[in-house]
């Protein structure tokens, strides 16, 4: 999935993302926030695997921002942001059973990276 924008780029990820957390509304889960979740503080090892799972996740969405130029701040923002979407959708649409939290999520996102505010980046993935 070749991107040439930031929408599409973040478009990417939530088209991947969409299937992980439709399986969340049905009872599975991230494996990664589980641990990180699950974990006693004296697990430092799996804590740090989490850790080192959730920045390479982060890390190549910002290489990929960055590859469609949005300068490194701000690709590190949108990447963690866009993390952060996915990690609180798996509890939301677990909780709930349902999708519907995630798709509200990933709208609002497409809205905030329309170039005039628009949405027009809406629409392409499922909702």
């Amino acid at each position: 999935m070749d991107a040439t924008t930031p929408a599409q780029v973040l478009n990417n990820f939530l088209t991947l993302a969409r299937p992980v957390v439709l399986e969340s509304a049905a009872g599975a889960g991230c494996a990664v926030a589980a641990v990180t979740h699950e974990s006693i503080p004296e697990a430092v090892d799996l804590l740090d695997t989490a850790t080192r799972v959730f920045h390479s996740w982060t890390a190549e969405l910002a290489k990929q921002l960055k590859r469609v130029g949005v300068p490194a701040e701000r690709a590190e923002e949108l990447a963690v942001m866009a993390i952060t979407l996915l990690e609180g959708s798996h509890v939301l649409c677990r909780a709930e059973r349902d999708i519907r939290p995630f798709d509200l999520a990933a709208r609002s996102l497409r809205v905030l990276l329309a170039p005039d505010g628009s949405g027009a980046a809406r629409g392409q993935a499922q909702e």
